[in-house]
């Protein structure tokens, strides 16, 4: 849109409006109408965070920042604009030059040009775009004879000097340069039509003082000019009628307040002279380089102002009013120009006010604000006072980090506003439109808000608890929060109580998302009388809560009410005395169920379970590390009938995932199953829940010493294909796995990892890794035939690898495997996909090693071949060397497999051991065999230069 609008204005496409905002404004609605009739569509930003970007200030609060049209618009759009009399002509990957004669409008992508003409011949060319020609040289002459070029766009160009006859353009009001390598450019200060001037991400270090002569210039971009230095003083107060002026991540070296050399830098005081100026983004390093009458402040509509220093991913901002402050002192915020700045502020920054704030930050009105974020302030131990919080009735966002003495955020400011509270009770409205709120790193905190009479008065005529240090919720009674959609509470250490009992009445049924990370003093998440007003709950994440028991109190409440109805994510995570994740009052005194419910209306939404790291203390007092029961994670009467993914990592005490009186359609969408290091879980999947999965996809298991089998199927007699969508099977570090499918139907001469009768529970099997599972009985593996990935690392038992039906088989890899047999080779003929093959210290039973294919066997693809142990064939190489009777070694494989990595080891070991007095190590390949000779020639003088120190053939000087 940015770019749009520059365009616009160079075309004189409002010149009917007065200002730039107007202009803007006129854009906006003629894009929404355009929309509208689907002619174009809202774009994306594909860039990153550190790539350059021109200001977004204008746009900030349009439906969108970014447009696009569709391929169909487009092509019907260059169609009829190639038969339009006024000649528009838009080419992308042009190879050669063409004529430009009667064209009005020219946009091409010259990626694959080379040269430009000599003159750009367009009489009656007004607009002229080149992309994609870093390397092309413009010649001087190039726009002599288009008098009437209006926009000119030579982005992403590289220019050691303007192209002379860029003065010949009389009615010139846009010019783009961003992303260019510039050189003197004080050419442009004879455009005196020009009105748009970007320069976005150029490497330009310094303004030219012709540039003051740009007296019509309404638009100036300097964003993410890191290089300029220079602003020579008088240029930008001569730029009268500037509307906006952009320089984020730019021009930083603001010269101070009366200093009177003339080659110093400009002054921010200039900027007053600039009755126009509307719109600003600029970087102040200091406060103290602020002008003492900050008039030009009066007039901005849009602003981003950082005053202090930040660094470049900290200059982003969210609004088209912000203001950022660093280090700015008491006095300051009360300053004519930043009090005014203040009260029209949507967006608020203040970093490291220790030094000069000791009470509630000295603001007094901030109606408009919308975003707050308060970093660092280390001195202050209350942010707000209740006055001062009346007046935040815009407020949407409120983030307050690493403040050291912060106790509490709002607080009262003497006895009167006290008794009003007292008076109010219940019904004070102070953030009623917040929607997010993120406390971190705030180890003094105890509350949010709390006002009562046993008040303490200090010395600055602030009131303060007289001991703050009791046992009280976090959120009182008596302030609201209607709106609140996300809460993040991280590093809090004296949090023990979040809710408190009694909340108002409208408080939090809106709240989506909870995050409490770093709690160490929180001992429970949500209290039953709380639970039913977070029927929109969606996610909810907790993180190393050292102390937490239990998740969700459900005791006292009727069987028939829903609880967490939206919810569908719950990730719980290093909680080392979680007790329940729902605690109520049915307990099993034997086995612990972490999910026991009463109620089937429990978590029906719930889509991905997360419990990592948790249950592995005795919460008794004195009995800390003191080891617990077993476990079992889903008790008889809870409910998942929507679960996608499960995920259970570090459980130590878990004995069993499932209950043995689950109901079978509890969980019949699961999708992914993932269990690592569940040291006491005995069997994955029982045979009374086998047919429940009847969706999975993913089976990840990894690290659970006591697991003997993955499937169970005794006593199931269905017909088959009841884990048929399963694509992935890995099985890793399980010592006591001795089946993957555990069935009565075993072969006590041959058993099977995956036998040829299972072949229809597995048919859509792509992925299977098991690795190091050593007391598996099996002897053979025969898979699917759809499988595209194999892995089998340290399986001391398995001998034999059915490979004749992988069709579909891309990358196959054996590793350690000591009783594998070496017939398995010759089935390789069939597997006409194979991209990749790596066999390694797999020591065949008939005495051969793996090194060479035998006759019968093709690889049908490159990148495919046998590989030996590198470090065996390595010491092979190295004996071959050190034997004299041994004058070539050659080293065979097809491309890719690593010859030339383990040649540079041989070479490398060889010199480290002085094998040889000269040695000579270099790549040599050749393509064409009658290249071949004239490269043995070539080859002979290189080794004799690196051995003998002289070209093969020449003769030495005696001297």
């Amino acid at each position: 849109m940015h770019q749009l609008l520059q365009y616009a204005m160079g075309l004189d496409l409002f010149e009917h409006l007065k200002s730039l905002e107007q202009a803007r404004n006129k854009l906006v609605t003629l894009v929404r109408i355009l929309k509208a009739s689907s002619l174009l569509l809202d774009g994306e930003d594909h860039r990153d965070d550190f790539e350059e970007e021109a200001s977004r200030l204008l746009f900030m609060d349009a439906d969108n920042e970014y447009v696009r049209m569709h391929d169909v618009v487009r092509d019907v759009a260059r169609n009829i604009a190639s038969k339009d009399p006024h000649r528009f002509v838009v080419r992308e990957d042009v190879e050669e030059w063409s004529e430009t004669d009667g064209s009005k409008y020219i946009s091409l992508n010259c990626k694959d040009v080379h040269e430009l003409p000599h003159r750009l011949v367009g009489p009656k060319l007004q607009f002229f775009l080149l992309q994609n020609g870093p390397s092309l040289k413009i010649p001087h002459k190039f726009f002599e004879g288009v008098n009437l070029l209006k926009v000119l766009d030579l982005s992403e160009m590289h220019f050691t000097t303007l192209p002379s006859t860029l003065h010949s353009l009389p009615n010139l009001r846009t010019l783009r340069l961003d992303r260019c390598e510039l050189g003197d450019i004080a050419l442009i200060g004879e455009l005196k039509k020009l009105q748009v001037l970007s320069m976005v991400g150029s490497d330009i270090q310094q303004l030219p003082s012709e540039m003051g002569q740009l007296t019509n210039l309404r638009l100036l971009d300097l964003n993410d000019c890191e290089k300029l230095e220079v602003i020579p003083r008088n240029i930008l107060s001569s730029l009268s009628r500037l509307e906006c002026l952009c320089m984020k991540s730019s021009f930083t070296q603001w010269a101070a307040e009366g200093v009177s050399d003339g080659e110093s830098n400009a002054c921010l005081s200039e900027l007053n002279n600039l009755r126009h100026l509307t719109t600003v983004e600029i970087q102040v390093p200091a406060v103290k380089l602020l002008p003492k009458e900050d008039m030009f402040f009066e007039n901005l509509t849009r602003y981003a102002i950082f005053v202090g220093k930040f660094r470049p991913w900290k200059t982003n901002y969210k609004t088209s009013k912000t203001l950022k402050l660093r280090q700015v002192d008491r006095s300051s915020l009360l300053r004519g120009g930043i009090d005014k700045l203040l009260k029209k502020t949507e967006e608020l920054k203040l970093s490291k006010l220790e030094e000069v704030c000791r009470g509630p930050i000295p603001i007094r009105s901030l109606d408009n604000l919308k975003t707050l974020d308060v970093e660092k302030c280390h001195g202050l131990k209350f942010l707000f006072l209740l006055s001062t919080t009346r007046g935040l009735s815009q407020l949407e966002e409120m983030t307050i980090e690493d403040c050291n003495a912060m106790q509490q955020i709002i607080a009262c400011e003497g006895e009167f506003e006290i008794k009003e509270v007292d008076h109010v009770g219940t019904n004070l409205q102070l953030l009623p439109k917040l929607r997010f709120l993120k406390l971190e790193d705030l180890p003094e905190l105890m509350n949010f808000d709390f006002f009562s009479s046993d008040l303490e008065t200090t010395s600055q005529g602030m009131c303060s608890q007289g001991n703050l240090d009791i046992h009280m919720p976090f959120f009182s009674y008596q302030v609201s929060f209607p709106n609140l959609e996300k809460l993040e509470l991280t590093n809090l250490p004296k949090l023990k109580e979040i809710w408190h009992h009694q909340p108002s009445l409208e408080s939090f049924y809106n709240l989506e998302i909870l995050e409490v990370f770093y709690c160490s003093c929180l001992l429970n998440l949500i209290p039953s009388y709380l639970i039913q007003r977070f029927n929109n709950l969606k996610k909810i994440d907790v993180y190393d809560c050292k102390v937490l028991e239990y998740a969700f109190d459900l005791q006292g409440l009727d069987e028939n009410v829903e609880i967490l109805p939206k919810l569908e994510t719950l990730k719980l995570q290093r909680l080392p005395r979680l007790r329940y994740i729902i605690c109520n009052e049915d307990k099993n005194d034997g086995m612990r169920c972490l999910f026991s419910s009463p109620m089937l209306m429990d978590f029906q939404n719930l889509k991905c379970l997360s419990i990592q790291d948790c249950a592995y203390e005795n919460n008794e007092e004195g009995h800390v590390n003191t080891p617990i029961e077993d476990i079992v994670l889903f008790g008889e009467k809870v409910s998942f009938p929507n679960l996608e993914e499960l995920k259970l990592v570090d459980l130590p005490k878990l004995k069993m995932i499932w209950h043995h009186q689950l109901s079978l359609e509890f969980f019949c969408k699961l999708q992914i199953l993932s269990v690592h290091n569940c040291s006491s879980l005995v069997n994955l999947v029982p045979s009374h829940l086998i047919q429940s999965f009847q969706n999975l996809k993913e089976v990840n298991v990894y690290d659970c010493k006591a697991l003997e089998s993955v499937f169970d199927y005794r006593g199931f007699n269905g017909d088959g294909g009841i884990l048929s969508k399963i694509e992935i099977l890995k099985l890793e570090k399980l010592p006591r796995l001795r089946l993957i499918i555990c069935n009565e139907d075993i072969n006590d001469n041959m058993s099977y990892l995956l036998s040829p009768s299972k072949f229809k529970d597995f048919y859509q099997l792509k992925e299977l890794h098991i690795i190091d599972c050593g007391m598996l009985l099996d002897e053979e593996v025969s898979c699917p035939p759809n499988l595209e990935v194999l892995v089998l690392e340290s399986l001391p038992n398995l001998k034999e690898i059915d490979v004749g039906i992988f069709a579909k088989l891309k990358i196959l890899r054996l590793e350690k495997l000591p009783r594998l047999r070496y017939t398995f080779a010759s089935q390789f003929k069939n597997c006409h996909n194979l991209k990749e093959l790596h066999i390694i210290d797999c020591r065949m039973e008939d005495g051969r090693d793996v090194n060479t294919l035998s006759d019968d066997v093709v690889l049908y693809n490159e990148k495919a071949s046998f590989l030996e142990s590198r470090a065996s064939t390595v010491n092979k190489i190295m004996d071959a060397l050190r034997d004299d009777n041994i004058n070539l070694i050659r080293v065979w494989g097809t491309a890719g497999v690593g010859k030339t990595t383990l040649l540079k080891q041989v070479a490398q070991q060889a010199k480290q051991q002085q094998l040889f007095t000269k040695q000579a190590y270099m790549d040599v390949s050749w393509t064409r065999d009658s290249d071949k000779l004239q490269g043995v020639a070539e080859l002979q003088q290189k080794i004799a230069k690196k051995v003998l120190g002289f070209p093969f053939g020449c003769r030495m000087n005696p001297e």
